[in-house]
């Protein structure tokens, strides 16, 4: 069975033509919003990692690596350098950060952060 990433829906189309201007909008206002957007979903990234409580420095590298996975600039090159088909490319980064996880999690010691 294959993996799926919970945000990725085969098929899927945006709703509207107006979510489609929105989302590919230059506008400041747009602009704004998806920066406040990107920023949370971020800090949601750094403070789940966080809360492995592995050692700081297993820590910020694996922060480092999914932050690095989080952007679209780790998804285009899976498609077109390596010529993964774009429909795998959200479940490979899903396993890839999975992995990275789960070596965290062999960091922890005690169980309380450092």
């Amino acid at each position: 069975m294959t993996r799926q990433h919970p945000g990725h829906r085969p098929g899927w189309r945006w709703p509207s033509p107006l979510s489609r201007a929105l989302a590919t909008s230059s506008g400041e206002v747009w602009q704004t919003v998806r920066r406040s957007r990107r920023a949370k979903r971020l800090d949601a990234i750094r403070a789940a990692v966080e809360a492995v409580g592995a050692p700081a420095q297993a820590t910020a590298e694996a922060t480092a690596m999914v932050l690095r996975l989080s952007g679209a600039d780790a998804s285009w090159p899976l498609h077109e350098s390596y010529g993964l088909p774009l429909d795998r490319v959200p479940d490979v980064i899903a396993h890839t950060v999975d992995l990275i996880i789960r070596d965290l999690r062999s960091h922890v010691t005690d169980g309380t952060p450092s």
